[in-house]
Order: structure tokens, then C-alpha cells, then sequence
């Protein structure tokens, strides 16, 4: 059996029809087309670091002047810079003693023993900063002038 051919015919209504959505669906796109390009134009270039890896630079650079627990020695040495004894797994510094204004203040680095005028800002001696493998795990600082113990007394620090 032979399959007669039999053309379709478009009547009007779905000329219109045909002709109404291919203009719908133009305008569409073109619309589509220029959201995207102005989205691109605003938008910050793509980081060139993992976005954990810049997270972890902006927090360091964030406490530039302050100590993290588990932060690395070299992240420590830039702020502290280098300790007067290497003891086991512990740093020691010796704080240098100043004024700001007329209160007294000591500092490690760009680190500040206590607020100028406190009682760490007086007496505080040794900054000891304890490491286990590469991280910065302990703080701690001594005070020779102590009353609770007669060769001074050391105490945990929070950086």
C-alpha cells in the first residue's frame, strides 16, 4: 500500500500564531543577552587564589598586629619577629620596655604586652609562644614581680 502525500496546509490563524511566537521568543533572547553582558561588566574579577586560600590571607592580614592560635611560625616571626631563646617546642621573647604617652608599655614586636599602664605593661618579662608542628598552639607570659609565687608566676595568654 502506497501512503498518500498529503501536504498541510497553515491556515491563517496559525500563520499568526507561528509569526506572534518567533517574535516573543526573539525578544526574549535579546532581553536575556543583555542582562548577561551588564552582569559581566559588574561583576569582580574571578579570584586568582581558591576562595578558602583568600579567606585565610584576609583574616592574617586582618590581625596583622595580633596572634592567632594556629597561626604559623613564619606568620608569628613577621609579627613578633625573631625569639631571644628556642626552647623545645617554645619561643621565649624578652619584651622591650617604653611609654606611650606617659604610661609604661611593653612590646614584643609589634606586640603589646597588656594595655599601656596595666600591670602586664609593668612587669611582664617573658613572652613564651608555644608551637606544636608549625602552628601556634600556647601563650604564655611571666611576671617576675609576682605575689603569687616568689620566682614570679606564669600565666596563659589569649592572643
Amino acid at each position: 500500500m502506497a501512503v498518500a502525500d498529503v501536504a498541510v496546509q497553515m491556515g491563517p490563524r496559525n500563520r499568526r500564531r507561528t509569526a506572534q511566537g518567533g517574535i516573543a521568543l526573539g525578544v526574549i533572547a535579546a532581553i536575556a543577552l543583555i542582562v548577561s553582558l551588564s552582569h559581566a561588566k559588574n561583576q569582580p574579577a574571578a579570584p586568582a587564589q581558591p576562595a578558602h586560600a583568600s579567606r585565610a590571607v584576609a583574616r592574617f592580614e586582618q590581625n596583622a598586629k595580633h596572634l592567632v592560635f594556629g597561626m604559623t611560625k613564619q606568620q608569628v616571626r613577621h609579627i613578633a619577629g625573631l625569639p631571644a631563646t628556642v626552647t623545645g617546642r617554645c619561643w621565649l621573647y624578652r619584651p622591650k620596655t617604653g611609654t606611650v604617652g606617659s604610661l609604661p608599655v611593653r612590646t614584643v614586636g609589634s606586640l603589646s604586652m597588656g594595655q599601656p599602664g596595666s600591670n602586664a605593661a609593668r612587669t611582664a618579662d617573658i613572652l613564651k609562644l608555644c608551637f606544636v608542628g608549625n602552628s601556634l598552639s600556647d601563650a604564655y607570659q611571666h611576671d617576675s614581680k609576682s605575689p603569687d609565687a616568689p620566682k614570679g608566676a606564669w600565666f596563659p595568654v589569649n592572643p
